[in-house]
């Protein structure tokens, strides 16, 4: 059964007390321990972990409840609370008999005070003296106890203590919103029972020390017909409001911010930041992480001045604590805002900033976050790299030497950026294949969210795909169902650049250099317009232009962007430029490089490369029988790579 869409119209309220939902719990602890109905754990798990207190959202936290629930949080409404009762209609009656059995104020009172007193007991030895029968409860009709530390036991002892500190009017309050959520719930069952005879009404029950099971029957009818209260409370008729405890409201916030960080999908997404719009200023001052969900909504809508006027006042209101922490991770946060939208310089200048109060600071944990993020823009944005202090090895040395016991996160990272790092200089392919084990295997073993397994399976998808072993990638396929319009390999091998040019939107000249100019392009995606631009200029037969631009990439790659791998790519092209134009004798020397360096880095894939190269030229001067005799020996090892079979085929058929 789906989840019941939030009631966008519907106002809420932010308290510290008890809650209609609150008391709906303790009804089922109280059915679960008065009577035979046993209810699944799973079904108080959900309910009581979000009115625990939590602290406002860490993406570095490993222990967040909302990181690791994957089917999104509970609102604490009524048609979300069915919701889990619906399925086991034994229990979503008694359910609704025992909370439609609550006619005043003072039975919610009796029942927190039954719960408290007569169902908690101090450890598991006395749960087992219980079971054994040798331990008299004070109450013989309590069926299933639970200990203080239990996840009951300590809910129902912090609402016991909530409920004693609440005044006269946080009663009325409390009951008012009670008696909505009671008939929503009501209606909700009679609707779901359409064709069933309504049950029928009685005196209202009082939770007292009076045995569920007595002679009265297999059970106490506890519906009766709607009392109205004391002149003065507030009419059920008026428009409903939620109550919210303020744990709760920090749960639901978070998990807002989750989504919107990690781009989780949530059918309740869009109601909850309607609701979380209709926000008290007072509210704002005791949830500062509202401005943070503001930023994260104004930089997914790319609104520069929105997303940073709330970027300034959560730290505004951060600073105000006096922290140092807050401010040098204001810094970070103002640095990764300038790099989204792509002003580099003032990025580097906050990370630089940041960095140096970290350290002054001797704060460790934020400094590794600093650290990460940095490899992170120097990997979108290469051709910064040279601006920083440090280079990208002094930081992946730094992050390796981590302990994995603070924070797995930083250790983790520092196994990839390695991988990633050795692909870009094509280093042995070992040592990539190496590097990129350990960050799969650290990220197994330590259980975490949905959304860094994602991550972790599409850079191991990339990592093969861009090494030529498309099969081995596929394996991930499966996995990555929902999310693989998101994959963006290190370089595309599996889209043929003469259907681009035939097929893409970049037709023209023109259209690409027009493309190279857009601001918002990843790396790889400015590297494959460049690798386009080539080919498109050797496909005009402008041989010319084409060997111009090729210096001018081969150079980049050798001084603005320390990248050997794209460097061979564009190394290819210029073979190809020589071999297009009948000279194919002079691209030797640079061939002979490619295959020496692809040897010792144990690159199949671009051996490989280099051998098709080489086959062409030797077929170019009538050197056909050593072509054939090269290729008979290197077959099995052309075919293993699917983007080059239709090219080794067609070699095949011309010197046959």
């Amino acid at each position: 059964m789906s989840l019941p869409c939030f009631p966008n119209q519907s106002e809420f309220q932010v308290t510290s007390t008890l809650t209609p939902y609150d008391v709906a719990i303790l009804v089922l602890i109280y059915i679960h321990s008065y009577t035979d109905q046993d209810i699944d754990c799973n079904i108080f798990v959900k309910l009581i972990i979000p009115t625990f207190q939590t602290s406002a959202f860490d993406p570095l936290s490993e222990s967040d409840w909302y990181t690791k629930n994957n089917d999104g949080i509970l609102l604490p409404t009524s048609g979300h609370f069915v919701s889990l009762l619906t399925s086991n209609q034994q229990l979503f009656t008694s359910f609704i008999k025992h909370l439609t059995g609550l006619r005043e104020v003072d039975c919610i009172t009796q029942l927190i005070n039954l719960l408290f007193d007569e169902t908690l007991i101090e450890d598991s030895e006395g749960i087992q003296k219980f079971r054994d029968r040798d331990f008299i409860h004070i109450n013989g009709y309590v069926k299933k106890p639970f200990t203080k530390r239990s996840v009951i036991g300590q809910y129902v002892q912090n609402y016991y203590s909530k409920h004693k500190l609440s005044v006269f009017e946080d009663s009325i309050n409390l009951w008012t919103r009670f008696e909505q959520f009671r008939d929503s719930c009501e209606s909700r069952y009679y609707e779901s029972h359409r064709r069933m005879r309504k049950l029928s009404h009685g005196s209202p029950f009082i939770f007292s020390q009076t045995s569920p099971n007595s002679d009265d029957g297999d059970s106490i009818d506890f519906i009766s017909h709607l009392q109205t209260l004391a002149k003065g409370v507030t009419s059920r008729q008026d428009q409903p409001v939620i109550l919210l405890s303020t744990e709760y409201f920090q749960h639901i916030l978070n998990w807002c911010i989750y989504m919107c960080f990690y781009d989780v999908a949530d059918p309740n997404y869009e109601h909850i930041l309607e609701m979380l719009n209709k926000v008290s200023l007072a509210d704002v001052t005791r949830f500062p992480s509202l401005h943070i969900l503001h930023y994260l909504q104004a930089m997914k809508s790319r609104y520069y001045q929105d997303a940073l006027d709330s970027l300034h006042s959560y730290y505004d209101y951060m600073l105000t604590g006096n922290s140092n922490k807050c401010f040098h991770m204001s810094l970070l946060s103002l640095a990764t805002f300038h790099s989204s939208f792509h002003d580099c310089d003032a990025a580097i200048r906050s990370f630089e900033e940041a960095t140096k109060s970290a350290r002054e600071n001797k704060d460790s944990r934020t400094l590794n976050l600093i650290m990460i993020w940095m490899v992170a823009f120097i990997e979108r944005y290469p051709e910064n790299a040279s601006k920083f202090q440090v280079t990208i090895d002094q930081i992946i040395e730094y992050l390796k030497k981590h302990s994995d016991s603070e924070n797995i996160l930083v250790f983790e990272s520092a196994y990839k950026f390695e991988s990633m790092t050795s692909l870009m200089n094509n280093d042995n392919v070992m040592t990539v294949l190496y590097s990129s084990l350990k960050h799969m295997i650290i990220t197994l073993q330590h259980g975490r969210s949905r959304s860094i397994m994602v991550n972790m399976l599409k850079y191991r998808k990339n990592l093969w795909d861009s090494l030529g072993y498309g099969s081995v990638g596929d394996l991930y396929s499966p996995f990555l169902e929902k999310h693989a319009q998101e994959v963006i390999p290190f370089i595309r091998r599996s889209i043929s650049m003469d259907d681009k040019i035939r097929n893409d939107k970049y037709k023209s000249l023109y259209e690409i250099v027009t493309g190279l100019k857009n601001p918002s392009l990843q790396y790889q995606e400015s590297m494959e317009l460049k690798l386009l631009e080539i080919r498109r200029l050797i496909s005009c037969g402008d041989s010319r232009a084409a060997m111009e631009r090729i210096a001018e990439r081969i150079k980049e790659c050798d001084d603005k962007y320390s990248d050997k791998r794209w460097k061979f790519e564009f190394q290819k092209e210029k073979c190809q430029v020589f071999l297009h134009s009948g000279k194919g004798i002079r691209c030797m020397p640079v061939l002979k490089n490619m295959i020496d360096e692809s040897h010792l880095t144990y690159n199949q894939l671009q051996s490989m490369e280099s051998l098709v190269i080489l086959l062409k030229l030797l077929i170019q001067i009538n050197k056909r029988e050593e072509a054939l005799s090269c290729m008979n020996l290197n077959l099995t090892a052309l075919l293993q790579f699917p983007i080059l079979r239709g090219t080794v085929l067609e070699l095949f058929q011309q010197l046959m």
